[in-house]
Order: structure tokens, then sequence, then C-alpha cells
């Protein structure tokens, strides 16, 4: 009695988990497209702007795609181990691109008749 109730939860557990990996998979690639989306919506804003760091920032989004992209066919040709130092690195250059775009100074528009330097 008590085996056959071990035997069904082993088996729902690993039911479970099929459906926590499909559902992963799925958000992976949705997060891969909203990156996408996101890196149009900072290249228009850039556009509009032509402020450094709505460049840097939608450059970084396009990386995060580009990830996801890599990551996505690591895994479903199963050469995971093959591209695991190329996500790490790609990590830090978002991350790195992120942090240049909060820290750098936005440009100051000077009045017409001022010639100086800030």
């Amino acid at each position: 009695m008590i085996s056959h109730y071990l035997h069904s939860l082993v088996i729902q557990v690993g039911l479970f988990e099929g459906a926590e990996r499909g559902t992963a998979e799925a958000l992976g690639i949705a997060s891969g497209i909203f990156a996408l989306l996101l890196f149009s919506l900072s290249m228009y804003a850039w556009s509009r702007r032509r402020q450094p760091a709505l460049a840097i920032v939608s450059i970084a989004f396009l990386l995060f795609f580009f990830r996801h992209i890599v990551q996505v066919l690591a895994e479903m040709y199963e050469f995971d181990s093959a591209v695991a130092l190329t996500l790490v690195f790609m990590d830090f250059i978002i991350l790195a691109l992120f942090f240049v775009a909060i820290v750098i100074r936005p440009r100051r528009k000077q009045p017409a008749g001022d010639t100086s330097s800030p």
C-alpha cells in the first residue's frame, strides 16, 4: 500500500518536472522576445533624443536577446558545456553596458549665446 503511494508520488513528481521544464523553456523564449521588444523601443527612444545612454542600453538589450538565442540553441542541440563560458562572458558585457549607461552623464544643452565649455 505505501509502495503504491510512493510510486504514484514519484510519477507525479516526474510529470511536474516535465511540465516545469516546458514552462522554463517558454519563459526563456518569452524573455528573449521581450528583450528584442525593449531593444526596438530603446532604439526608437534613442532616435528621438540622441542620448548616448539610450544607445548603450539598446545594445545591452540586443546582446541579451542574442544570449538567449544561443542558450536555447545550446539546450536544443545539447552543447551546453561548449557555450557556458561564452554565456557568462555575455552576461558580464551586458551588466557592464547597463552600468555604463547608468553612470554616463547626459549632455546639457547650452544657451545659444554661450560659447564657454561646461
